[in-house]
């Protein structure tokens, strides 16, 4: 259950890095509002990416190791 568990934060993980990315690399400026729109999801997304990550790294046996092995780089 704890493998799961781990799978599914690394799936949100993923899943906010992709709509942050997706939102603040967009270049749509045809409409002003629409490009503010997608810059302020993409930041509050990488937001909530980093909060998330810093709050789960502490507890999640999988991203302690992913920590461990980046560090040894």
């Amino acid at each position: 259950m704890k493998n799961m568990k781990s799978i599914m934060r690394i799936a949100a993980l993923t899943a906010l890095g992709l709509v942050a990315a997706a939102g603040i690399f967009s270049a749509d400026t045809s409409d002003m509002m629409m490009f503010f729109v997608q810059k302020a999801v993409g930041f509050g997304a990488a937001y909530a990416l980093g909060r998330l990550y810093m709050r789960w790294r502490k507890t999640d046996k999988w991203l302690q190791e992913y920590e461990e092995i980046m560090m040894r780089k």
